[in-house]
């Protein structure tokens, strides 16, 4: 492996490469918010339909006002909800109207309560506020015209876009289909949340850990499994995630120790190695390659600061790019402190992000090694360091990943 190292600019493009896209689904529009959109969508008729009040107030003529009128009869009102109502030609006339109403035929011009007097069944501008044509109106299709489009494919689904699809009648919609994504944790030291550890043994939390990202970003984890060290378990285990999953995510036994057994159980399943070991640090023994039915499998290092380093910078893009989303997230921060690069390795390192006169600063929060997962409480994620030996400046732009 050590041989092998590839940067990870690389190893991102050769994921890419090796992960096909999922198919999509139609799906009710009330199951649709966090899910990837897959097709366009398209104004239905003119956004508004009508000339609407932007306010509550008077609707009138404003050629009556350019005229040097300033008072109004009050003779009818319009809500919000009824066919559009007339106005009386060139009698002084108004119409009160709601805010959402459609504008009376013979008015284009609304004033605000606020900016009139009410008195016996007349209107009265205040002193010095004259309204022009189309004052507080929300013009006919001023927001969109018929059949524009409103919002593209590959959208993330959020309040917003889930608000355009109800108005334009789309009760489903086509979205990507969400993956079945299975996880295998190893090693024998590892025991259950709820069980009481022996003093040779530590509780798992990389499978939560990784639950939990996943949920964050719209996916879940479908499958579930704990094997031991040893090559016939995991030759057996893996082997059947392979035939039911579509992603396969492994934590550990991946290095180049005696028990580090994935790489040759993950052959002996009949999968197809695309790289093994990416220079840097931490998450070097990175593995990562295909199964027999050309399905994707994320093979990490066990140790859990490494996990959520690779999850967050090659798997959750990569399941995000095969969902179809067009905006990868692509942030950078803006180191805070002057910090050293020692390895002739990436470095990814955690931060606590502080947002000052619109920059972002990272402040450097290095753990106490790869395993010290307790060190990333309270972090806002990592960012990402040229290799080194070199001395990384404050003010530097950084690529940043949140967690």
């Amino acid at each position: 492996m050590a041989g092998d190292l590839i940067p990870p600019l690389r190893a991102e493009a050769l994921i890419r490469e090796h992960f096909p896209a999922f198919s999509s689904e139609n799906v009710d529009l009330e199951e649709a918010q966090g899910r990837i959109l897959r097709e366009d969508l398209h104004a239905d008729r003119e956004l508004p339909p009508y000339d609407r009040a932007a306010m509550d107030g008077i609707a009138f003529s404003s050629a009556e006002v350019a005229a040097g009128r300033r008072e109004f009869a009050v003779v009818g009102f319009q809500p919000a909800g009824r066919p559009a109502s007339r106005l009386p030609a060139g009698e002084g006339s108004c119409h009160e109207i709601a805010t959402g109403a459609v504008l009376p035929i013979g008015a284009d011009s609304v004033a605000p309560y606020e900016r009139i007097a009410l008195r016996d069944g007349r209107a009265a501008f205040e002193e010095g506020f004259t309204p022009g044509p189309w004052a507080n109106v929300h013009r006919r299709g001023s927001d969109a015209a018929r059949g524009a489009r409103l919002v593209s494919s590959g959208m993330l689904l959020t309040s917003p876009e889930i608000a355009v699809a109800a108005s334009i009648g789309k009760a489903r919609l086509r979205v990507a289909r969400k993956p079945v994504i299975g996880f295998v944790s190893t090693g024998d030291e590892i025991v259950a949340v709820e069980q009481a550890p022996l003093a040779h043994q530590i509780r798992g939390s990389n499978g939560p850990a990784l639950a939990a990202a996943l949920r964050r970003f719209g996916y879940s984890l479908s499958k579930k499994m704990h094997l031991p060290d040893e090559p016939e378990a995991l030759r057996r285990g893996i082997g059947a995630l392979l035939q039911s999953c579509e992603v396969l995510i492994l934590s550990g036994a991946v290095s180049a120790g005696r028990t580090d057994l994935v790489p040759a159980a993950l052959e002996a399943c009949g999968a197809r190695r695309v790289f093994h070991g990416v220079a840097q640090r931490p998450g070097k023994p990175f593995w990562f390659g295909t199964g027999p039915a050309g399905r994707p499998i994320f093979s990490l290092p066990g140790n859990p600061v490494s996990v959520l380093v690779c999850l967050y910078r090659y798997v959750l893009p990569a399941l995000e790019n095969a969902s179809g989303l067009s905006d990868l997230a692509n942030e950078t921060a803006e180191l805070a402190s002057d910090y050293e690069v020692k390895a002739k390795l990436a470095f990814f390192l955690p931060v606590r992000i502080e947002s000052r006169a619109g920059r972002l600063l990272a402040h450097p929060q290095p753990p106490n090694g790869s395993g010290d997962f307790a060190g990333l409480a309270g972090t806002s994620g990592f960012v990402e360091l040229q290799p080194g030996p070199n001395r990384v400046a404050a003010g530097t732009a950084v690529p940043l990943y949140r967690w």
